[in-house]
């Protein structure tokens, strides 16, 4: 993908630096403040790529795979060992298309797996603890790729609806939002603050049919 160089690129000049650039150097808008909200995921790039080239790359992003895999295997600790198998691999071939070409959004692909393997968790042991580290994850995930508002909407989903067909203890509901808003609350950790979703609310709204990832599934290949 072209954009691999550039996030590469983007990722060592931080590293030289030890700073965010405000503006983007390497563009005919460098005179408008940029919101680099990969920034992150650049800097891991830049990282591999120094130590190991391509490969360092390929590393860092089959590593990242292999983690999502990983996910997918441990939720299904109570299934038979061969359909496990299958449905990991299912899992697979579904997210091809996201994480063949090495972008930031290999990282998205990673943590909302991760977040839903913490919500049925949460779900199975009948416990809060698991949502604990949400928060946390989100601080992570607000940096790295701009996928996180999938996160907090999925999690902004699944809270009320646990509530209204799940009936926990008033406690449980309590400490539930606390969870939302606190990984809500995370996301403005990172460093633009608050301008960070104003960047995504200018953005993803706006029509973009040349960029694949933001089509329906329907209008996907097969």
């Amino acid at each position: 993908d072209p954009d691999l160089w550039g996030h590469v690129r983007f990722g060592q000049d931080i590293l030289a630096s030890h700073d965010i650039p405000g503006s983007d150097p390497y563009s005919f808008t460098t005179d408008r403040p940029w919101i680099n909200h990969e920034w992150l995921a650049e800097v891991a790039m830049a990282l591999a790529f120094n130590v190991g080239g391509a490969s360092g790359l390929n590393l860092l992003r089959l590593f990242v795979i292999g983690l999502t895999l990983a996910l997918v295997w441990s939720h299904l600790s109570d299934v038979d060992e061969l359909l496990r198998l299958q449905l990991v691999a299912v899992a697979g071939v579904g997210m091809l298309l996201r994480v063949h070409p090495f972008r930031p959004q290999v990282f998205s692909v990673l943590l909302f797996g991760l977040l839903l393997w913490l919500m049925t968790r949460a779900e199975r042991r009948h416990s809060i603890a698991p949502l604990l580290a949400v928060p946390v994850m989100m601080i992570a995930w607000v940096n790295l790729h701009g996928g996180w508002i999938v996160g907090i909407g999925t999690l902004g989903f699944w809270i009320p609806a646990t509530i209204v067909f799940k009936r926990p203890s008033t406690q449980r509901v309590a400490l539930m939002a606390l969870v939302g808003v606190a990984a809500c609350l995370a996301t403005l950790v990172n460093p633009y603050g608050l301008d960070m979703w104003r960047f995504l609310a200018d953005t993803v709204r706006v029509e973009r049919p040349m960029i694949s990832d933001w089509q329906p599934t329907f209008a996907l290949p097969v």
